[in-house]
């Protein structure tokens, strides 16, 4: 079924009311002081205070008057390609909304604006790899680019353009591309896969420990009986003792010697 045009102006107005509608009066009144300060920062050639207080105000409300104010400030702050698009946003908006207020005034400075910017801005085409490595991110001029625009032309504002690209598993890109006002430039993404570390080994210095003590058992002489074997084995052990007890009274009386000099010179 086809709907009449004058009944789609009606739902255009019928949406931008209820849009409206939709903005607390508290708000409307805030929309109206920030316009006003924008118009008064752009009449004082403060263009980039101008365009961030138009932006606020369409955050709460868009219309087409306001995307053309956005896009002649961008277009005053050499963000060519930014303008570019908000004014084509504009002449979208206008067919949307054929009850706009000023629609002819506003749409013929879009429009220009649209036309003349058009010979000015450049375009980039990024060509990526094929097939596209898992999670590729590209950047273009600080942007995200949209994985729909790989392989077609994006537009750009001349000038040094920077292209970033990163990838799972692969070393981050970047190159430079010099674009002219309505020039074309390629540019590939190369991507080098990043090296695995090798895992860095762990240095272990061996614990000295000393050498074990091994005691030659005693030499048993042929033929010696077995009581006559174990009775020299226990002359030798007591023959051991004593001698560890007489080095015992050897050491005491020459501690107790050493005492009783160290005394006797205090003393004295």
């Amino acid at each position: 079924m086809r709907i009449a045009p004058s009944l789609v102006a009606v739902l255009a107005t019928f949406l931008v009311t209820a849009t409206v509608g939709a903005q607390t009066s508290a708000e409307v009144a805030a929309r109206r002081l920030l316009l006003e300060r924008a118009e008064a920062a752009r009449d004082a050639n403060h263009h980039a205070e101008a365009l961030e207080l138009a932006s606020r105000a369409g955050q709460i409300q868009m219309t087409p008057s306001v995307r053309l104010f956005i896009a002649e400030e961008q277009e005053q702050l050499g963000r060519l390609a930014d303008a570019f698009g908000t004014a084509d946003l504009c002449l979208r908006d206008l067919d949307a909304n054929p009850g706009t207020r000023n629609r002819e005034v506003v749409q013929q400075r879009c429009h220009a604006l649209h036309v003349g910017l058009r010979a000015r801005v450049g375009q980039v085409v990024v060509v990526v790899p094929s097939p596209t490595p898992p999670e590729l991110r590209v950047t273009v001029a600080g942007d995200p680019l949209n994985p729909a625009l790989y392989g077609a032309p994006m537009i750009v504002s001349p000038g040094e353009v920077p292209v970033t690209a990163t990838a799972a598993g692969s070393l981050s890109w970047r190159a430079t591309v010099r674009v002219a006002p309505g020039a074309t430039e390629s540019v590939r993404v190369e991507l080098a896969r990043a090296s695995v570390a090798a895992p860095v080994g762990v240095s272990v210095t061996p614990v000295s420990r000393p050498a074990p003590v091994v005691t030659s058992p005693p030499v048993v002489e042929p033929g010696a009986t077995p009581g006559r074997t174990q009775r020299t084995l226990g002359w030798v052990a007591a023959g051991g003792a004593v001698a560890f007890l007489a080095g015992g009274v050897v050491a005491s009386v020459v501690q107790d010697g050493e005492s009783a000099i160290s005394w006797t010179t205090v003393v004295a």
